[in-house]
């Protein structure tokens, strides 16, 4: 099994449904991205190198894992659409990054998925329908970040989430609501 599938082929989104970071000011947002990340998207759940200084791709050595929550940039006025924003080194941009704590909830569509666990958004929906849904960050080479859908509960993993709702974000991309049952 591995992972082999994104929700959307569009550059995920991020809807703060009740997430306590903006207002607590558990926000990261003064290291760069590391050079290994070749792209970073709303949504993401990416490691904090306090030692390097830098933003990377989530690992059992990152010191946080944090959700992407940056501020969305019009690159091209001929693109538009929150769909379409991502950050890489090469712009130079810091991004912005919230500590999520137990409780918090929020929909993205910066999901990838097994098709052999999951064969369908049919599937998917049915699976939180019945509660056998979570959510971990991703460390599959090609789908590094992006939130990772699971039928086990990730309980060693330092960010764990529930799927709770299948569900469309605004802009029409098919999304999951999850909520956050472990953060360290």
């Amino acid at each position: 099994m591995a992972i082999n599938k994104r929700l959307t082929e569009a550059n995920g989104v991020l809807e703060k449904n009740a997430v306590i970071y903006p207002r607590t000011g558990n926000i990261m947002a003064m290291y760069p991205l590391a050079e290994s990340v070749k792209k970073a998207e709303n949504g993401m759940l990416l490691g904090v190198n306090y030692a390097k200084g830098e933003i990377e791709y989530p690992s059992a050595s990152a010191d946080a894992i944090m959700i992407l929550d940056s501020a969305e940039k019009e690159y091209d006025k001929n693109v538009v659409g929150l769909n379409q924003h991502y950050l890489t080194p090469e712009y130079g941009y810091m991004p912005r990054l919230g500590k999520l704590e137990v409780n918090d909830r929020f929909t993205t569509s910066s999901v990838a998925y097994d098709t052999s666990v999951f064969a369908d958004e049919e599937a998917i929906d049915a699976a939180i329908e019945a509660g056998t849904v979570y959510g971990k960050a991703c460390t599959t080479e090609g789908f590094k970040g992006l939130i990772e859908l699971t039928k086990t509960n990730p309980t060693t993993e330092k960010v764990a989430l529930k799927a709770v709702k299948f569900t469309t974000l605004p802009n029409g991309d098919s999304a999951v609501k999850f909520a956050v049952i472990k953060a360290d």
